[in-house]
């Protein structure tokens, strides 16, 4: 059993964190379960505990279910909590499973803790099973909340057991409220003289929506895909060869954005686009930009 990672050319901080206004030390947080009525521990002889919750199992390749979270149900009485959540579990043939958490409106994830085992419980050093979460293996903490969570495994066989924990609170996502804007060129057609440099360069209509913090970011590219060749505080550029380019407005967040991973000359315009909607970061990419044509000079 192994975590899958991947490694971006963008990263954010952290995929699972967006901007929020509460914090875990306000009311409304409470401890939940993903529901399986046919593993409650509250009915379960087997286990020495008076916590409630459930695992869900066993549960074998192919499946692929969704799963309500439930916050707050003392008991294992699900009319006593509040419905939270959703959890999705794929378990495919190929002995890969996925499980991914989902917080309805006005909820967020503060700590996530996952128990994936060929028994239903995990066991403490004496044997004994035991559903205290800290004890599940897999865990995730997030100090400002999260919408979302999600855990990989593979090489996984048989019939397995799933125990979803979460801790849920109170929690509003800040809308994300960012534009690019506009470009216009300040010549569309430049001529250039053998060996010498020459500058192209736009200017901006006025329109771009830039909230407090976040930086704009002009991006010179070439070709038909658009690859990056340098980029700019200012949407101008010293070019030395005839081609054609454009200039896009990139509007971000440092925080959430890092760009030291760009490669000139490999990354495209479509890339940095990719990542931003992968992520949701709440950055705003002008992709299409303005065509400037380098041509050169006639005799």
């Amino acid at each position: 059993m192994s975590c899958e990672t991947e490694e971006v050319l963008v990263e954010p901080e952290n995929e699972n964190l967006p901007s929020r206004q509460l914090s875990k030390e306000e009311k409304g947080c409470e401890t939940a379960f993903a529901y399986y009525e046919k593993g409650s521990f509250c009915d379960d002889n087997d286990l020495k505990s008076n916590r409630w919750g459930w695992y869900i199992g066993p549960l074998s390749e192919g499946t692929n279910d969704t799963y309500e979270i439930y916050a707050g149900a003392g008991k294992c009485d699900i009319n006593k909590g509040e419905l939270v959540g959703t959890l999705d579990v794929n378990y495919g043939e190929d002995g890969n499973l996925s499980v991914n958490y989902n917080a309805f409106d006005g909820y967020g994830f503060f700590e996530t803790h996952l128990y994936v085992g060929e028994e239903k419980y995990p066991r403490k050093r004496n044997g004994e099973y035991t559903v205290a979460p800290g004890q599940y293996g897999n865990s995730n903490s997030f100090p400002d909340g999260s919408s979302s969570d999600s855990f990989e495994f593979e090489d996984l066989s048989g019939g397995i057991y799933i125990i979803a924990h979460a801790v849920v609170c109170d929690f509003e996502e800040e809308k994300c409220e960012v534009d690019a804007g506009s470009l216009i060129p300040d010549s569309e057609k430049v001529c250039i003289k053998s060996e010498e440099d020459t500058y192209i360069s736009a200017t901006s209509v006025g329109d771009a929506l830039v909230p407090d913090g976040f930086e704009v970011l002009y991006v010179l590219t070439i070709g038909d895909d658009f690859t990056l060749v340098d980029v700019s505080d200012t949407p101008s550029f010293v070019v030395n060869e005839a081609t054609r380019y454009r200039i896009h407005t990139l509007v971000y967040d440092p925080n959430t954005l890092d760009l030291s991973g760009v490669d000139f000359g490999v990354t495209t315009a479509a890339d940095i686009l990719a990542i931003i909607l992968k992520y949701e970061l709440c950055a705003s990419l002008d992709a299409e930009g303005v065509r400037i044509y380098v041509e050169k000079c006639e005799s």
